[in-house]
């Protein structure tokens, strides 16, 4: 993959969608006053998927290898693990709609992404010598989100809803936020 280019993935739900989902799931759980969509817009997060090849040198035992697909959170660090790289288009870079502006770099998603494969190793392995890690392919995606805002009771918010799954994350408003 060329530096320019990165993945976008698709959105599953549809805007009118969207709407029955914020009607039909409780945002407001311990209130029962009627919400209302007052307007809603898609944006997208970018999350670093990379895949390596960790290998950890044992004493007195043979060598173990894990083939790991890292993710790390573009704007914030965190990291975690997928089980397969996400299907989208690949677009470049400048082209991306409404997209929210990537805090950590392509080697700091490395370095990040090597530190959980040395930790998961500690955590599983005894009398480790050393791990070593190559880095097979890095990947930008950018996952979509719909920002809904909603008026309930004369008050108005704003959510974040996954535009794939459905589930509300408001993560993305407070990012969202710190940059308007």
């Amino acid at each position: 993959m060329s530096e320019e280019s990165v993945t976008v993935l698709t959105s599953k739900i549809a805007e009118e969608r969207l709407h029955a989902i914020v009607a039909k799931r409780p945002l407001f759980p311990f209130f029962s006053t009627t919400v209302s969509i007052l307007g809603s817009r898609m944006v997208h997060y970018p999350y670093w998927c990379v895949s390596l090849e960790a290998t950890a040198t044992q004493k007195l035992k043979k060598n173990q290898t894990l083939k790991l697909l890292v993710t790390v959170d573009a704007v914030t660090g965190d990291v975690g693990y997928a089980k397969s790289l996400p299907e989208g288009s690949q677009v470049p870079e400048g082209s991306v709609p409404d997209r929210i502006k990537v805090r950590v770099t392509r080697n700091e998603a490395w370095k990040k992404a090597e530190d959980f494969a040395l930790d998961l190793f500690m955590r599983k392995i005894f009398f480790l010598k050393e791990v070593s890690n190559q880095i097979k392919e890095t990947n930008l995606i950018y996952y979509p989100y719909w920002i809904v805002d909603i008026q309930r009771g004369g008050e108005t918010s704003r959510r974040s809803v996954d535009a794939i799954h459905g589930e509300v994350n408001n993560k993305v408003v407070h990012h969202l936020e710190e940059e308007e």
